[in-house]
């Protein structure tokens, strides 16, 4: 793997440890945090497309944006994932996109289970699909 990317990941580990100890300090709620990460994706995505990228590319850009509000998430009840268990959430998500954008989820990897399965994964929530993690985390583990 390439060593950027191995720095970054550790980044992303660490700012999502420094957000959890802002909420778990009370210097930010679990909601305020939440309310930033949905901030800062809006202007990623206007500041972006003003540049002419291509949604590939602006979803590459949002991606840690959504890393850590997944993980944070998963962090303030109790779960504290490994990387690839935030990213394989986050690129499964179906998640919202600013009006005229269309929502989709693009192809990584191989995807397990049957098309239908696929498709039922696609229209699962961020939370659902934490839930769903979790699972078969804890399936594998036993």
């Amino acid at each position: 793997m390439n060593t950027a990317n191995l720095q970054l990941e550790g980044l992303y580990i660490a700012v999502t440890a420094l957000a959890e100890a802002l909420r778990e300090k009370g210097v930010l709620s679990s909601d305020e945090l939440a309310r930033s990460l949905d901030r800062a994706e809006t202007i990623a995505w206007e500041a972006e497309t003003k540049k002419g990228l291509s949604t590939a590319n602006i979803e590459a850009v949002v991606f840690p944006i959504r890393y850590l509000r997944v993980a944070v998430e998963a962090a303030a009840h109790g779960n504290h994932l490994p990387f690839h268990e935030v990213a394989r959430i986050v690129g499964e998500a179906k998640l919202p996109r600013p009006p005229g954008r269309a929502s989709y989820v693009s192809p990584r990897g191989e995807e397990p289970g049957s098309r239908r399965e696929r498709r039922a994964a696609r229209e699962l929530s961020e939370g659902e699909l934490l839930d769903l993690a979790r699972s078969e985390a804890q399936e594998r583990d036993a």
